[in-house]
């Protein structure tokens, strides 16, 4: 992840977006991963392009990287528990990463 880190530092916003459209999911998770780090609308966009990804992985990816993520809390939330409404209930492994997100949002806004 230290070279997506890297991109995420330096504020490369479309590479980070065009990476985060690669068929390569391991590359997917990795940029989703960095873009959790960061405090920006770009990164906030980014992981949303990811979650709307098929890939039942990119999705796991972008909700977990939204978990991290401190840019609208608010907003982050919403579109979690708005995911949550909608995917099949019988994907836990899903369901318990979207509540792990809204946890660790939850706690960021209380702060």
């Amino acid at each position: 992840m230290a070279d997506y880190q890297k991109l995420v530092e330096n504020k490369k916003w479309k590479r980070l977006a065009r990476l985060g459209r690669s068929k390569k999911l391991a590359v997917v998770d990795e940029v989703a991963a960095a873009c959790g780090t960061a405090k920006s609308e770009e990164a906030h966009n980014i992981l949303v392009d990811i979650l709307s990804r098929p890939e039942r992985e990119a999705q796991l990816a972008a909700v977990k990287g939204l978990g991290s993520l401190r840019h609208d809390i608010g907003s982050q939330i919403t579109r979690l528990i708005w995911l949550k409404d909608r995917i099949d209930q019988s994907d836990t492994e899903l369901a318990d990463t979207i509540d792990k997100a809204l946890s660790q949002l939850h706690e960021a806004k209380a702060r």
